[in-house]
């Protein structure tokens, strides 16, 4: 199979890139024939400390594999002891150290496709995936309402205690894919808007060129559309 995937991002108005808590994987463009493909996209919650770089081992593990499978648990917390170590690279004030302690939490969107025709995607949290065909929507996956949006959606934490119910709210789906078809897959501010604008009976244009993707963007949230806050969006697009 041949597919493009390419990557979309832009920090929050008056954040700096660094202050960027959003991730995705694969961290570079993909233009050519695979016999697999996997990516991830996660939105770190921006309340809890480190949570972008809790999102950006989150989305690396799942496409290397790292999550599937009976052992999530245990690699959950191998991943929780890499955060830990990457985090903490001196003492800490008490307050800071209280904060740590309750752990980074982030959303997980993975996609996989295979050569077979077949994709299957699997989610925690509000972070969404649009497959699209002939530039009709066939799937919104895992929040299918606009209103479904919430402030406190479920999340995976670095804290294992916080995912002792993770398993009753992760999604998954799976579907067939043709030539042609897309995928997008989209942090919550920008999906929400993608969203409604599908049940208002709109057809959503995104800029597909980088350049003109931030300046786009900054329009949308001046102008109320877009909620701001991190967003990140990457386009799959089989060839």
């Amino acid at each position: 199979m041949r597919l493009r995937a390419r990557v979309f991002w832009t920090p929050k108005g008056g954040s700096t890139e660094e202050e960027y808590e959003d991730a995705y994987w694969p961290t570079r463009d993909i233009d050519g024939r695979l016999k697999g493909f996997r990516c991830a996209v996660g939105d770190g919650a921006t309340e809890s400390s480190f949570s972008g770089l809790w999102a950006r081992l989150l989305v690396r593990a799942y496409c290397r594999k790292a999550l599937d499978g009976r052992r999530l648990d245990r690699s959950l917390r191998e991943l929780a002891c890499i955060w830990r170590s990457q985090a903490v690279t001196g003492a800490l004030p008490w307050y800071a150290e209280q904060k740590l302690e309750q752990g980074a939490f982030s959303s997980l969107l993975g996609l996989q496709i295979g050569e077979d025709g077949q994709w299957r995607s699997s989610a925690v949290g509000d972070t969404c995936l649009f497959h699209l065909r002939s530039g009709d929507v066939r799937e919104v996956f895992p929040v299918e309402r606009a209103d479904d949006f919430t402030n406190s959606p479920v999340l995976i934490s670095s804290a294992p205690h916080h995912n002792r119910t993770l398993s009753g709210h992760a999604r998954e789906l799976s579907g067939e894919w043709e030539r042609g078809d897309v995928f997008l897959l989209m942090t919550d501010a920008i999906a929400c808007w993608y969203l409604r604008c599908i049940e208002e009976g709109g057809c959503p244009s995104i800029p597909r060129r980088r350049p003109s993707f931030g300046p786009w963007l900054a329009r949308m949230r001046n102008d109320g559309a877009v909620r701001n806050d991190d967003t990140t969006l990457m386009r799959v697009e089989m060839l």
